[in-house]
């Protein structure tokens, strides 16, 4: 038998008390989009931020269904003028909530560059082995600037 309480529940029987996990921001639903290119995922980005793209650095994931159809998408983290510090078990708590099936990984670069850092090459990296494990495909990689963006698909980086 569970009780609820304001922010937890808890579990009769063996009085184990579990803390409910609050997102920082909740995923935004979208009209279904299919993005067919990293082109169309570029503009659907450019759409996150308001007008702070050149200010500071944010991170967001777009989710999509297997016919790549956009679900939702979520921003993960936001940080400073040069960096943000992206936790991978929001990322990927968020994807399994919304049994996503594809990731499109998204963040800017308030400097303008579109090159990626090595920073962003491992980071890539790194979440694309995460989704492998859970069956999950990382479409692209996009940084993007108001002028332009880089696709870690189109190089050949994913």
């Amino acid at each position: 038998m569970l009780m609820k309480t304001k922010d937890r529940v808890m579990d009769v029987k063996s009085y184990q008390t579990v803390t409910k996990v609050r997102l920082v921001k909740e995923p935004t639903e979208l009209p279904k989009t299919t993005i067919k290119s990293s082109k169309e995922a570029y503009e659907l980005a450019l759409q996150f931020y308001d007008g702070d793209i050149e200010i500071v650095e944010s991170f967001y994931c777009i989710y999509l269904n297997r016919a790549n159809k956009v679900t939702s998408f979520s921003e993960i983290s936001s940080g400073g003028t040069c960096a943000t510090v992206v936790d991978p078990k929001i990322m990927f708590n968020q994807a399994f909530q919304l049994l996503a099936q594809a990731l499109i990984l998204v963040h800017n670069h308030p400097s303008g560059n579109t090159k990626p850092s090595e920073q962003d090459k491992a980071l890539t990296e790194k979440f694309k082995n995460i989704a492998k494990l859970h069956e999950l495909t990382i479409l692209d990689h996009i940084i993007v600037t108001p002028h332009g963006y880089f696709s870690f698909a189109d190089s050949g980086l994913i």
